[in-house]
């Protein structure tokens, strides 16, 4: 009932073999050491399994999962989500993309806002001098034929002088997109502050 280990080798005598030895020894120790070498190479593969779970979770925690977190955030900022914040809870280079993403998130928010109040704002210019032209039509119309020269006189100047405001706020709207891309030299000259104010007190005397 027991595992041995046997070696048998003939003895010899003047070339004639006179008998045989024979070695017997117990495997236990042997059996023993197999089993603990067994164990050991287990056991690394043990180790080695758990350190590569352990490091799979650390580069999704620390890697995937930010990047997954940074590519939504940036799809709903290009979506139209503009002004949106990712909580940043790293202090690497992903960190460092965080806070790269939330600038340009909040700056793309303002200007989109600037754009929303330049385009309200270029409405209601152009809105006043159309105004004025429609009106002062509708009055020369309606006094066609009337002997008010003076007043048809005015009503014209008023309507060459308001569609010449209107070429020169498209000439300004084309200036501001030639600033934005580079292109524009700013050059400052003296402006009548008399004249200006003339000019709308007649405006508005006349539409009162």
């Amino acid at each position: 009932g027991e595992s041995i280990l046997a070696v048998s080798s003939p003895l010899e005598f003047n070339g004639v073999v006179v008998g045989v030895m024979r070695y017997v020894t117990a495997t236990r120790q042997l059996d023993r050491q197999l089993l603990v070498t067994t164990c050991a190479i287990a056991g690394v593969l043990l180790v080695v399994s758990g350190l590569i779970f352990v490091s799979s979770l650390i580069f999704i925690n620390n890697v995937v999962a930010p990047v997954a977190e940074v590519t939504e955030a940036a799809k709903r900022i290009s979506g139209g989500s503009y002004g949106i914040q990712i909580p940043n809870r790293y202090s690497d280079e992903m960190g460092e993309l965080v806070d790269n993403i939330n600038d340009m998130s909040v700056k793309i928010g303002q200007n989109e806002k600037l754009q929303q109040e330049f385009i309200s704002s270029v409405s209601h210019e152009l809105r006043t001098p159309l105004t004025a032209i429609n009106g002062w039509a509708e009055t020369l119309l309606a006094d066609v034929g009337g002997e008010d020269e003076e007043s048809q006189r005015r009503g014209l100047n008023m309507i060459v002088k308001e569609s010449s405001r209107l070429t020169k706020m498209v000439e300004e709207l084309l200036d501001f997109s030639r600033m934005q891309n580079g292109h524009m030299q700013i050059k400052f000259e003296r402006t009548d502050l008399v004249a200006e104010l003339e000019e709308v007190l007649v405006f508005f005397r006349d539409r009162a």
